[in-house]
């Protein structure tokens, strides 16, 4: 830079939300103390790029909550959320549903789980875009994320489920819960730690199991 010829650079440019750009006294460098913070994007739409991956965002703006990490999917077209699990495989972050049968058995593992609001922040379990899935694919509709749910008989409990939010800066939210529904159905939470920072349940029944109260569905606090 020399005096007011900035090069074309702004404060933007430098990666500030705005501002005034100076020049250094002997033109040795940029003077940013006149340039504002950055401007944290609210949502994966408002990133501004094209190209998938972990960005940070911060729905509520000034608000007061913290800005954090989500993975957008689908820059090009719809910008979607995904919250980023630190824990998975295994009996980590999983369900586990079963018909009649073993052999009817299906699991399926998560490593993101899709918001489905950013206010109130909610996830959608039903979203299997980033699970994978084993057993038997007829059933892996049947695996949603937070559900624990099998068909076997009247108060049976042979389905399985796991939250772990491990590693993230999220924990269910106390206003959420769950419930166990369905034919004669069985089970229930059987972990609650955190509160809501790990959550485990069975359910079941003929057919039934324990899925997230919705309304108000899987709502996250900051833990």
């Amino acid at each position: 830079c020399d005096g007011g010829d900035l090069a074309g650079t702004s404060c933007v440019a430098l990666g500030f939300g705005g501002g005034t750009l100076g020049c250094a006294p002997d033109c040795s460098d940029f003077v940013t103390t006149g340039c504002t913070a950055p401007v944290v994007p609210v949502s994966c739409a408002a990133v501004g790029s094209s190209v998938d991956g972990n960005y940070t965002i911060d729905p509520d703006g000034d608000g007061g909550s913290p800005a954090f990490q989500v993975y957008c999917a689908d820059m090009a077209s719809t910008p979607t959320e995904y919250l980023n699990l630190i824990v998975t495989g295994g009996t980590n972050n999983y369900s586990y549903y079963v018909y009649t049968s073993l052999p009817t058995a299906a699991t399926c593992n998560w490593t993101k789980v899709r918001f489905a609001s950013l206010s109130p922040l909610r996830l959608d379990g039903s979203d299997r875009r980033f699970a994978t899935c084993t057993g038997n694919a007829s059933w892996f509709a049947a695996c949603h994320w937070a559900t624990a749910q099998s068909c076997m008989c009247g108060g049976c409990s042979q389905g399985r489920m796991n939250i772990d939010l491990t590693g993230t800066p999220f924990r269910i939210d106390a206003a959420a819960g769950w419930e166990t529904v369905g034919w004669i159905p069985g089970g229930g939470v059987t972990r609650n730690d955190g509160p809501g920072r790990i959550v485990e349940a069975t359910g079941g029944g003929y057919c039934g199991g324990t899925q997230p109260r919705n309304p108000p569905g899987l709502i996250l606090a900051f833990f």
